[in-house]
Formats: C-alpha cells, sequence, structure tokens
C-alpha cells in the first residue's frame, strides 16, 4: 500500500491501514483485485485464474484501463460488505492501472458513495496516462523507508 485516504483518520496514513497493507493476488485470494487486474488487462507476473464466464465483464482497451463496478451493495466481487460498503453508503468502484516497463504495476481504487454511471467512470479512466506518467518516474525506486 503506497497511499490511502478516507473519511476515517486511520484511513488518511498508509501506516495506520491494517487489512490492507499488502493484498493477495488470484481470484481465490482477492476477489476485487483478480476482476480489476482482468478489467485493466494488468499483467503483474504471477498465474491469475480464469474468470468465471458468469460475471460478464467488459475488458479495458489498451487505452482505458479501468476497473468499474456500477452497484456495489452486496456484490459478490467487492469485499467488506459489512465492515465498509454498507456502513459508508459505498455505492460504485472505479479503479485505474497500468503496468510499467520494469514489470511492477499500480492499481488506484476509489470508493464512491454516489452512483456513477459506466460513462463517467470512462470519463474518470481518462486521467490514467496522466497518473501513470507521474508514477513511472518512481518505477523501481524505494519510495518508502517502512
Amino acid at each position: 500500500l503506497a497511499g490511502t485516504y478516507g473519511i476515517e483518520p486511520a484511513w488518511c496514513d498508509r501506516r495506520s491501514s491494517h487489512e490492507h497493507k499488502v493484498l493477495n493476488l488470484g481470484l481465490d485470494q482477492n476477489v476485487m483485485v483478480s476482476v480489476a487486474l482482468y478489467q485493466m488487462a494488468l499483467e503483474v507476473g504471477v498465474e491469475m485464474p480464469e474468470i468465471p464466464a458468469e460475471l460478464d465483464l467488459p475488458k479495458s482497451t489498451m487505452v482505458t484501463r479501468f476497473f468499474y463496478v456500477e452497484n456495489a451493495p452486496d456484490n459478490p466481487y467487492i469485499p467488506a460488505q459489512e465492515g465498509f460498503v454498507k456502513p459508508y453508503g459505498i455505492r460504485s468502484v472505479l479503479g485505474i492501472g497500468t503496468g510499467f516497463v520494469s514489470n511492477s504495476a499500480y492499481m488506484l481504487i476509489g470508493f464512491m458513495t454516489v452512483n456513477v454511471s459506466e460513462e463517467t467512470g470512462a470519463k474518470f479512466a481518462q486521467l490514467a496516462p496522466f497518473v501513470s506518467t507521474l508514477l513511472a518516474i518512481y518505477d523501481e525506486q524505494q519510495i518508502w523507508a517502512g
């Protein structure tokens, strides 16, 4: 976890994160991350299981690379329903990300308290090239000492 921000004070400091400092990859470990990696067409150097056909997820193009879930409540692919999604009124989830030349990658995920249409999500995804360019400066560099 390189950064975090939210309405709770503990969410505004990455060192305060107790459950999400490192996320396991793989569908059986973290469905949301696996689905996000699939939708963003990110390859992160680990073998990912096949995404179930019943998901019927759109896969991003090389240009968009975004993750989108319109309705987060009761969605089986968004974790922490009882401890996070429902009590904080999370409605939609958006994410962007890409890989770098070094085979590292970034993923930025936002949890929205308003419903976001797919059209608006695609507009949000237009930020990805700019964020990617800024983060590429730090590729293969140590960002945090601890």
